[in-house]
């Protein structure tokens, strides 16, 4: 995932990154310093940010949107939005970028809606808890070079961006021209699909078929809504709940290929290794 112009500013003004991890699917976590005096501006940075304030100080100087912000506080920054930013006291904060794809699937479960045309709230300085929490608990104790943490990470991150818009709502994007893609119903049948039946047929010909559509159009749409090709798609659902699998440890690799949909162990196991560093063996040893 780039992480574009926000990553860019950061590193123009001396900023230091202390950690980053890139956990696929559209998706990072970054650990920064930043220094007094610092000023930067974000412009347009074609992904969603959720930042905590760990310490220091920090203006916003944007009209409507002006405020100083110091330790636990939290802010939202859309992909179409524009900040500029000066650091009154050395300041640490994480960030988590998340990806339009992303977001607009997440966001199309929780609200049924046609996520395309939604984006991230601009929100500065706020206080939750509960989203505050999950990064000083969950994310900034954890070794983010370790594979095994990968999922973890993935799902505490996941779990903010639902939080924050369950709490503040998404609100519609005035930079998005709507374009063909699957409507929230086939989506969300979809997607109820391949979850109940992750080791049956979940070819393009049969999702396509629920739908309606040919196995041409409906490809193109359901890339079009979420980023990713069905066969992707699927592929990162197999592996999601197999990680869950092998981890709880109740059942042998090769049952959790066949129940997941796999081929063959052997192909498990390469597909395993291949998202999560470490083959599903090792991660029980």
């Amino acid at each position: 995932m780039q992480t574009g112009s926000i990553s860019s500013a950061l590193e123009g003004v001396g900023a230091k990154l202390l950690r980053q991890v890139d956990l696929g699917g559209g998706l990072t976590i970054a650990q920064w310093r930043n220094f007094a005096n610092s000023r930067l501006s974000y412009r347009d940075p074609g992904h969603h940010t959720v930042s905590l304030y760990l310490d220091g100080t920090v203006r916003r100087m944007d009209r409507g949107q002006c405020g100083i912000g110091s330790s636990g506080a939290l802010c939202l920054l859309p992909a179409d939005g524009d900040s500029t930013w000066h650091v009154l006291r050395d300041v640490y904060f994480c960030h988590i970028y998340i990806s339009q794809s992303r977001f607009q699937r997440l966001a199309g479960e929780v609200f049924d809606r046609d996520s395309r045309t939604l984006t991230l709230p601009d929100l500065s300085f706020f206080s939750d808890g509960f989203v505050a929490d999950i990064i000083n608990r969950a994310i900034l104790p954890n070794d983010w070079s370790e594979s095994t943490n990968r999922l973890l990470l993935a799902q505490a991150a996941d779990l903010i961006l639902l939080e924050v818009l369950r709490k503040n709502g998404p609100v519609r994007s005035s930079n998005f021209v709507l374009q063909g893609g699957l409507s929230p119903h086939n989506l969300k049948r979809i997607t109820q699909l391949i979850d109940a039946d992750l080791a049956g047929d979940l070819s393009l010909d049969r999702l396509a078929a629920e739908t309606g559509l040919s196995s041409y159009h409906f490809a193109r749409m359901f890339k079009g809504t979420t980023g990713q090709t069905p066969h992707r798609f699927v592929q990162e659902r197999r592996l999601a709940v197999a990680y869950e699998i092998v981890r709880a440890g109740k059942v042998s690799i090769t049952e959790v290929a066949a129940a997941c949909g796999f081929s063959t162990p052997a192909h498990f196991a390469a597909s395993f290794k291949a998202k999560f560093g470490t083959s599903p063996s090792a991660m029980r040893a």
